[in-house]
């Protein structure tokens, strides 16, 4: 009667933790501990049952049906420790299944057994279920795999990682391990209570254990995140080596970025890429860095952070790349846009006021050329603005290939074009007038030779320039050059 209070209090306890664990359903590793807990729950009720018997055959049945929690609890307890550490979508409805498989055939042949004997072996009792068949050893080395697995999988999540998931991971690792101290003490018969398997009372334990974790730490509510399974799927580059620049891990994105295999872990990085050496060498004694590398047709930010854990003697720096070229071509076309005119693609108002402060400072020799396209407007009013912004464009080609490399080009207005000619004197300036002029001659004739009797529109600029007086402003040096411009556009008009 004793045993039996015992065992439904811990079936009690059990349930509780049940509860809890299904309230937190949601959360990577609770459907592992409600499955487990309601296995002892199984255990330790049906086990207490069997005490309350008094024949033989009804405690037999009783004992046999410990088995329905006893075959589940380890797998439960499995599953639990594979969800903590991968996410609770890592477990498939394939393998559970296959999960299933063994402890199904294991419960198949107890029930048998009278049949066969495979499980008992000859070796029934109406206490505790100790020894037995082939079967029975059999499944009991499978439990015991099954336990070592989930532990190795616990250690290995508790050296990974710190704080306040360290508490966690020895919680689960005391609720795995208690347990089946008991059950080995009962097998090999130092058991204090006779005839009696401390296993489900060491569960109950286990049970308080991790109801204890639930409320204190947070178990099943704040998990860490498993670093492997991030790092091998983030789409960013990750890199870790060594105080001797040796590669200690990569993970697949960076690899196809760098064109590293698996095999060159252990080998000096990154072997032969210059430009990545000469780049990290300029941060190599601070803290942090982040530098851009460009690799193939493609802009990379490298974010470099030095590491020095003295307790496990790691000395290194961390690498993570991650993929700027859309963004560097989206700031490139900003930049871009603001320095130039889109119709014509030459420097705008902005970026040539920009040069005119830079050379304001420099009081250096130069000389000005604003061009006005003449006939726009009439151009405008009867062709349409389309035949306007070609009549521009061509404009724009023009100076563009007759001024060259000699002089800055850009648009200073609607049909207004400014020449900078930086160091250039006045006989430089002319020169440049006049192949400019030549070359709307060349235009035109062209242009007349493929039009024929077609109606066409000549291409005509104004052009006016100055060169700058020892002193003067630019202001002032531009509407000398912008006065004599319209001094020829009225001297076309008369």
């Amino acid at each position: 009667m004793t045993y039996a209070v015992a065992l439904f209090i811990s079936a009690f306890v059990a349930a509780a933790v049940a509860v809890i664990a299904w309230k937190r359903r949601g959360t990577p590793g609770a459907g592992g501990l409600f499955a487990a807990m309601t296995a002892l729950v199984v255990w330790a009720g049906t086990y207490g049952i069997r005490w309350l018997m008094s024949s033989d055959s009804t405690a037999a049945f009783w004992l046999d049906a410990t088995y329905l929690g006893v075959v589940v609890a380890p797998s439960a307890m499995f599953c639990l420790a594979y969800q903590f550490a991968n996410g609770r979508s890592s477990l498939s409805p394939k393998k559970i299944l296959l999960m299933a498989a063994m402890p199904c055939v294991t419960l198949l042949l107890i029930w048998t057994d009278k049949y066969h004997g495979f499980f008992y072996g000859g070796a029934r009792t109406t206490t505790a279920i100790l020894t037995g068949g082939p079967w029975f050893f059999v499944n009991a080395v499978y439990l015991y795999i099954l336990n070592i697995v989930t532990l190795v999988i616990l250690v290995k999540m508790a050296v990974k990682v710190k704080g306040f998931y360290v508490r966690q991971i020895y919680i689960l690792i005391f609720a795995l391990v208690f347990p089946w101290i008991g059950n080995i003490m009962s097998i090999i018969g130092l058991s204090p209570l006779p005839g009696l398997d401390l296993t489900p009372f060491l569960f109950t334990l286990s049970g308080i254990v991790l109801a204890y974790g639930l409320f204190k730490y947070k178990l099943m509510d704040i998990i860490p995140v498993a670093r492997d399974y991030l790092v091998e799927h983030m789409s960013e580059g990750f890199i870790v080596v060594d105080d001797r620049n040796r590669l200690v891990d990569i993970n697949p994105s960076a690899r196809s970025i760098l064109g590293i295999d698996l095999k060159d872990i252990g080998t000096i990085f990154p072997g032969d890429n210059a430009r990545w050496k000469d780049k990290a060498a300029q941060f190599s004694e601070g803290l942090e860095a982040r530098f851009e590398l460009d690799i193939g047709d493609r802009w990379y930010d490298v974010q470099m952070s030095n590491f020095n854990e003295e307790k496990r003697s790691l000395h290194g720096r961390v690498f993570l790349l991650r993929d700027v070229s859309q963004q560097k071509k989206i700031n490139e076309e900003l930049h871009y846009r603001s320095t130039h005119d889109i119709l014509t693609g030459l420097l705008n108002r902005q970026r040539y006021e920009m040069e005119f402060a830079r050379l304001e400072k420099s009081h250096s020799a130069l000389s000005l050329i604003m061009a006005d396209l003449d006939g726009l407007k009439a151009l405008n009013d009867t062709r349409g603005h389309g035949e306007g912004d070609n009549m521009i464009r061509a404009a724009a080609a023009l100076l563009a290939e007759t001024v060259g490399g000699t002089g800055l080009l850009a648009r200073a207005g609607g049909d207004e074009f400014l020449v900078i000619l930086d160091g250039a004197g006045e006989v430089e300036a002319g020169e440049v007038v006049e192949r400019i002029k030549k070359g709307i001659e060349g235009f035109n004739e062209k242009r007349k030779a493929l039009a024929g009797t077609t109606e066409w529109n000549s291409l005509s600029l104004s052009l006016g320039a100055a060169t700058r007086l020892p002193g003067e402003p630019l202001e002032m040096t531009l509407k000398r050059a912008d006065d004599a411009m319209y001094i020829e556009k009225n001297t076309k008009k008369d």
